[in-house]
This record gives C-alpha cells, sequence and structure tokens, in this order.
C-alpha cells in the first residue's frame, strides 16, 4: 500500500529526528557526525518517503539544516530526485559553496546528475564560475571520466580550463586527482599528448607547473611511464622551474631503473 502523504511528512520527521540524535552522539572525521555509509544509509531510507510527502519543501529542509551531515544526506538525495534540471543544479551550486569542506564534496553528486545530459554548455559554465564551484566541477569531471562519459578531448577540455587557476583549493584536485589518476588512467595517450602540447606554450603559468609536479607523482602516470616519457622530456626542454624540473628529471631516472 502507497504511503499516505501525511503518514509520509510523520515519517520523515521521525527519521530526521534520528539522525540529530545520532550526529549527537557519534563522530565522523574527529567531529560530531555521521560515516559516509550512514548517510547513503539514511537518504536510501528517506527516498520513499520524501517521494509521498512534498519532496521540495522536506528536501529544502534538508539541503538547510544546521547540521552539515543533513546537508550531506540531502545532497544524495537530490542527485536522485526529479527535480527539474535548472532547479537542482542551482541547488547543488549552493552546496558546492557551503561553508562546510565535506557538504562541499557530497555537492559534486547532484552536480554531476544536473549536468549529465548537457555535457556542452552544463559542465563548461561550471568550470568557468570559478573558485568553490570550479573544484567542485573538477570533481564532477573525475567522475564521469571514471564513467567514460568524458571522452579524451572533452577531458582535455575540462584541463586546458583549469590546470591554469592558481586557486589553491582547485590546483589539489587537478594536479594528482583529475590530471594524474583519473585522466592519465582512463586515457594515457591523449593526457601525454597534451602535456607535449602545453609544453611548447610560450606562457606557463605557475600553477601548471605545481599541477605538473602532482600529475607526476600519481600512480596512474607511474602505470603508463613508457607513454609520458615523450611528454616528460618535452616539459624539461620548455625550461620548467628548477623545482619541478628537478621531480621531472627523478621520474625519468625512475622509469630507466625501472
Amino acid at each position: 500500500m502507497a504511503m499516505q502523504p501525511v503518514e509520509a511528512e510523520d515519517r520523515v520527521g521521525q527519521m530526521l529526528a534520528e539522525i540529530e540524535r545520532a550526529i549527537g552522539v557519534t563522530l565522523d572525521h574527529g567531529r560530531p557526525g555521521l560515516a559516509a555509509r550512514v548517510k547513503n544509509r539514511a537518504a536510501r531510507r528517506l527516498a520513499p518517503a520524501l517521494r509521498a510527502g512534498s519532496p521540495p519543501a522536506r528536501l529544502d529542509q534538508l539541503l538547510n539544516h544546521r547540521e552539515a551531515a543533513v546537508r550531506d544526506i540531502g545532497a544524495v538525495l537530490l542527485a536522485e530526485c526529479r527535480y527539474p534540471r535548472v532547479e537542482r543544479l542551482e541547488r547543488a551550486r549552493v552546496l558546492s559553496l557551503d561553508d562546510d569542506w565535506e557538504v562541499r564534496e557530497w555537492a559534486a553528486g547532484p552536480l554531476r546528475e544536473s549536468v549529465r545530459d548537457d555535457l556542452g554548455s552544463g559542465l563548461t559554465a561550471l568550470v568557468a564560475v570559478g573558485g568553490r564551484v570550479r573544484r567542485a566541477a573538477v570533481l564532477v569531471a573525475r567522475d564521469l571520466v571514471l564513467e567514460r562519459v568524458l571522452d579524451a578531448e572533452q577531458a582535455r577540455r575540462v584541463a586546458d580550463a583549469v590546470v591554469d587557476d592558481p586557486d589553491a583549493h582547485v590546483r589539489k584536485t587537478v594536479g594528482r586527482f583529475f590530471l594524474g589518476d583519473t585522466v592519465s588512467r582512463r586515457y594515457p595517450a591523449a593526457m601525454a599528448s597534451w602535456l607535449r602540447k602545453r609544453a611548447r606554450d610560450r606562457q606557463v603559468s605557475e600553477a601548471f607547473w605545481k599541477n605538473v609536479t602532482d600529475l607526476v607523482s600519481a600512480a596512474a602516470v607511474r602505470g603508463h611511464g613508457g607513454e609520458f616519457r615523450g611528454a616528460i622530456t618535452a616539459l624539461i626542454s620548455a625550461a620548467s622551474p628548477p623545482r619541478v624540473m628537478a621531480r621531472l628529471r627523478a621520474f625519468m631516472m625512475e622509469e630507466q631503473d625501472g
């Protein structure tokens, strides 16, 4: 028998109260909160009641809750709900600006679902925003590369858009995680080709070189060392900064010893 709206509202309220009590007695990352598996389980339990009750109002209550862990749960549900794409995208964008770092991480889920069917303009628009939204967009791009939704050329366009960003939060996501562990794992030949092309640029940013240092430390690049050897040689020839040069030469020596 389908859950009635009034019953659904009561059920959501009860589960939300349970979640709030659990947050008060458990720790996650050294602070009051819930582990990721608990948040995902809570979202699965809440989903049927949300669908039967007043989904937009109740979901907004979760997304605006004072507890970061509840906002995380809201992010999971936002990714799965049938909100109009534009409304879901706007709510996800707000989550990506949250003061809590973990909420910003969970925002990648609804952002990903919002742009999945509109990669041409949707993902490009997110990447263009900058700051915390751009970092979230990089996480989205990472997930879509791993799913092979983004092809090699699309991944390279995202790389071009973010690799020179000086924002430390963006850069921490770009070098090792997006370029190194993700694009280089899925599309090593395309990534090596992109690096050779960038090495020929006359004006290369400091952020680019920092990302290169992170990239060559990634396990995926080491696993495809043969394909990257020519690209690393080109980068060494591009008058890279001394610290970066030392890291690139160390990479080449490790490859030869291997």
